[in-house]
């Protein structure tokens, strides 16, 4: 994931930066909808159909890399994109102190996107489970009810490029943020069915992800893109280890999900504030992700 960033923050610019990210964010969600939507069916088979089927797709990746190298040591990916140099070639040794070059808008975007996705990823291992406790769902629809969540990845090229032209990035990544607690909080609640509300998730996650990943390679100096990006995506792996184990304890222990969606809500809560605070402090560094990209003066 790290390089996959690295290479398409430094390979795409302009509104292709926005659409790059976004179809590797949808490729990655159908991948995760086509689990959530098979599980029932794969579990009826056995542990060696799923195994046999992560080596198939690992086989895949690998083929994908080896071309890649290809591609890149003959030089013909330096002919289609604006690169300097090939991403392959050696870079400066990273320093610790690289970490402090990194600015606070880059830290607002860190918890921001970080926080929200071991939200959503948490609610989606358990999702399944809470939808057929709590609507008496089949495990198939429920499973295909997750899976939805990651197919409203689908709009995410389309999202990006409004978000390009239209600018204001920082005040709709806040509100999504807002709308994904508000959601989390009204499913805790369970007053209503929740169907509505998980796909509202979906959706704002979806409005957040890709667009705030793309912005990292235009707020950090590009020697320590690299550096960014690692960080970036370590923020929720870490958190990960523990979250979702935290979540099905409180679970086990209250009896019920209302206690494990506040939990959610209130991550989600914490995201919103990191988004108020990166409106702020994009103002101090003259608007330029609440700019629109053909009003920037940035190299695009």
């Amino acid at each position: 994931t790290v390089c996959q960033n690295t290479i398409c923050g430094k390979w795409f610019h302009g509104y292709w930066r926005n659409i790059s990210f976004s179809l590797s964010f949808l490729w990655g969600q159908i991948g995760t909808a086509l689990v959530f939507a098979l599980l029932p069916a794969v579990a009826h088979l056995g542990l060696g159909w799923a195994l046999s089927s992560g080596f198939i797709i690992s086989i895949f990746s690998i083929l994908s890399s080896i071309i890649y190298i290809i591609l890149d040591k003959r030089g013909t990916l330096s002919r289609y994109f604006e690169v300097d140099q090939y991403v392959s070639e050696a870079r400066p040794k990273m320093k610790l102190r690289d970490v402090t070059k990194l600015p606070l808008i880059y830290w607002c975007l860190v918890i921001l996107r970080g926080s929200n996705t071991c939200a959503t990823f948490t609610f989606m291992m358990y999702g399944p489970s809470f939808l057929v406790a709590s609507t008496n769902y089949e495990p198939q629809a429920a499973g295909f009810i997750i899976s939805a969540m990651n197919l409203e990845a689908l709009f995410g090229p389309l999202i990006g490029l409004f978000l390009d032209r239209f600018g204001r990035k920082p005040i709709i990544w806040s509100i999504s943020c807002l709308l994904m607690s508000i959601s989390y909080l009204i499913i805790a609640l369970e007053l209503t069915n929740p169907l509505f509300w998980v796909l509202l998730i979906g959706m704002a996650y979806t409005v957040t992800n890709a667009s705030v990943t793309s912005s990292i390679s235009v707020v950090v100096p590009k020697e320590i893109i690299g550096t960014a990006y690692g960080i970036y995506v370590a923020y929720p792996a870490g958190i990960l280890l523990f979250y979702p184990v935290i979540y099905g304890n409180v679970q086990e222990l209250t009896g019920s999900y209302k206690a494990s969606n506040d939990i959610l809500a209130g991550t989600c809560f914490v995201t919103y504030l990191a988004g108020l605070l990166l409106v702020f402090v994009d103002r101090a560094n003259g608007r330029l992700l609440s700019t629109p990209l053909n009003k920037q003066k940035i190299p695009q």
